[in-house]
């Protein structure tokens, strides 16, 4: 009897865990064409919801504003998209 309850026990166990097993999110289509998009929705439209996804923490981004090159890393990017969320630009762009 005893061999009965430890040979049930193990077998709620092991169900519980295959049942209860938490499924990783499948990451985004991460292409060069969505990661490309993603970028021009975050500078143009404000939405920067898959942004992090798509960009390196290791990535540098630099900007030519008259004579002089002002880069930023990915933290400042992030944070000054973040402030011009949901604002969009008046301008084109094509791809």
């Amino acid at each position: 009897m005893k061999t009965l309850k430890t040979l049930t026990a193990a077998v709620a166990i092991m169900l519980t865990c295959s049942f209860a097993k938490a499924n990783d999110v499948p990451a985004v289509n991460l292409t060069r064409v969505h990661a490309i998009n993603t970028y021009i929705d975050a500078m143009m439209r404000g939405k920067t919801s898959d942004l992090n996804q798509v960009v390196d923490a290791s990535a540098k981004f630099s900007m030519l504003r008259g004579k002089s090159i002002i880069s930023f890393d990915k933290k400042q990017m992030t944070d000054y998209l973040k402030e011009q969320k949901n604002i969009e630009q008046t301008c084109t762009t094509t791809t």
